[in-house]
């Protein structure tokens, strides 16, 4: 729920196409580290994964880039 509530103040503060490249930026980055888990045998599909931190490494990522 809180991964709700941090896209919509994103969403208010961030242009729409900020907000698209944060959004692909933390979905990108989060498939690429459930797929090491899961290649790495140390997590199963099952296991739930945060969203939280990889929206904050998209902002991060995506002011760094200048978006």
């Amino acid at each position: 729920m809180g991964d709700i509530k941090l896209v919509g103040a994103l969403g208010l503060y961030l242009r729409t196409y900020a907000l698209m490249g944060v959004l692909l930026v933390a979905l990108i980055s989060i498939a690429i580290y459930g797929l090491i888990k899961i290649i790495s045998k140390s997590a199963t599909a099952k296991d739930e994964i945060p969203f939280g931190p990889f929206v904050a490494f998209g902002v991060t990522t995506c002011m760094m880039l200048g978006f």
